[in-house]
């Protein structure tokens, strides 16, 4: 997985903006609390085990990954935490505490009004599909999700009339297996299965696959060459035209295993970044 990471956000791109990335996660005007929580970690030798910690994990994801920045949140809560109370006792060390206290309540704040322009669903899906700059941000990957759900159940429940009920749902990419499964109609679906990362690792349990409801090209494409017969059956689209990960994406179904999925599986195994071919 390390491997398929580096090959996709490894790029001279990706070195130049990995610093950046890493200081500005929790916000512009945070800024000044991470670095205090981060020198914080090393001076106090209760705490160093989590400096070594951080240290390691972000300099793992800058020389290695410096395009998935995100992959350091994990240890971000605890140098924010050491941080604050750093900050804290910055603010009642100085002659106008209530000063200080006012900053540091009005930066996150100030931080907040820039971000919740990207990431709450304030805008109407037109508006998002309408414009370039908020179509390229993290709110267009936001929308479609349930509707997608809804879609691959329609297509079970119309296999099922037809006297095709779908066996198991096979997902090209883990972000498709996770929607059919937890946004899906509860109890309705057959068990959900991918090879991509580390659904994979999952394995296909006691599921079938006499008759395999498929999403996406990846997933068509891994099958095909297991099964006497696989077609597409819908395209599916996001609401208001927006353009992300689940435009265009296939629902198929796929009949006649040459093996069961024990067999299979080993087959169907691949890395990749989500949306890159394995």
């Amino acid at each position: 997985m390390a491997s398929a990471l580096h090959q996709e956000f490894a790029a001279a791109g990706n070195y130049a903006r990995g610093g950046p990335a890493q200081l500005f996660q929790a916000g512009l005007f945070v800024v000044p609390v991470t670095v205090a929580g981060f020198i914080g970690l090393w001076r106090d030798a209760r705490l160093r085990f989590c400096a070594i910690t951080v240290t390691l994990v972000v300099v793992w994801v800058l020389i290695w990954i410096p395009g998935k920045e995100y992959y350091t949140a994990g240890v971000q809560p605890a140098v924010v935490a050491c941080g604050s109370a750093c900050a804290e006792r910055w603010a009642h060390r100085g002659k106008r505490p209530r000063v200080r206290c006012g900053l540091l309540v009005a930066a996150p704040l100030v931080a907040l009004f820039f971000e919740v322009v990207t990431w709450l669903p304030i805008y109407p899906v037109g508006t998002v599909s309408n414009s370039g700059e908020l179509a390229e941000s993290g709110l267009a990957s936001t929308i479609g999700w349930p509707q997608f759900a809804a879609a691959v159940d329609a297509q079970d429940a119309a296999l099922t009339r037809a006297g095709e009920r779908p066996t198991s749902v096979f997902a090209g990419e883990f972000y498709e297996a996770a929607a059919a499964q937890l946004l899906g109609h509860p109890g309705s679906l057959p068990p959900v299965l991918s090879g991509h990362n580390a659904y994979w690792t999952w394995g296909p349990g006691g599921a079938s696959d006499r008759v395999v409801l498929v999403t996406g090209s990846i997933g068509l494409g891994q099958l095909s060459p297991y099964f006497s017969d696989c077609r597409v059956l819908s395209t599916f689209y996001p609401p208001g035209l927006v353009q992300n990960v689940l435009s265009g994406v296939p629902i198929g179904v796929c009949t006649g295993p040459d093996a069961s999925w024990p067999a299979l599986w080993p087959h169907l195994k691949y890395f990749a970044a989500p949306g890159v071919p394995g």
